[in-house]
């Protein structure tokens, strides 16, 4: 996990693999657990040390960013390889619009497992007229400028 400095403001990723010479395709990070959807990863005690600007990984929200000098930018924490398997698999749910049997709720957190073999923990899915979808439209707004001016 990285800090991208874009202007003033210090974005949190978490990168999942090299695409080809020059980019890396990721997610963006939030701090704000309680607006987790269900397609959000909460990072857990496992996963320390990371910063807390990181401690929800947006599945929804990728990000493809060109590959950038260390000096540019600030380790945020790491992931153990079965803790990005475990992302991988919640942005495949995702990307295959899959149904979580947990019912909507605004601060509502689910420990559930995720193709079979992994447990983790998100938030719950989203109501017809939640709060949270304004919120992830700010979110994919940013990852978009973030890809934008990141030359991806």
């Amino acid at each position: 996990m990285i800090g991208v400095p874009v202007g003033r403001t210090l974005h949190g990723l978490l990168l999942d693999q090299c695409v080809g010479s020059d980019q890396w395709i990721g997610w963006m990070t939030a701090p704000e657990c309680d607006w987790a959807g269900a397609f959000d990863v909460l990072l857990e005690p496992e996963d320390e040390p990371f910063d807390p600007m990181c401690g929800v990984v947006q599945t929804w929200n990728s990000v493809t960013v060109r590959a950038m000098p260390l000096e540019s930018v600030r380790l945020l924490g790491r992931l153990s390889p079965h803790r990005l398997a475990a992302v991988r698999a919640v942005q495949s749910e995702y990307r295959a619009a899959h149904d979580v049997a947990v019912p909507p709720e605004l601060g509502r957190i689910a420990l559930r497992v995720v193709s079979g073999a992994f447990t983790v923990l998100t938030g719950a899915p989203l109501a017809a007229q939640d709060p949270r979808r304004d919120y992830q439209a700010i979110y994919r707004r940013a990852g978009s400028r973030l890809s934008e001016s990141m030359g991806a």
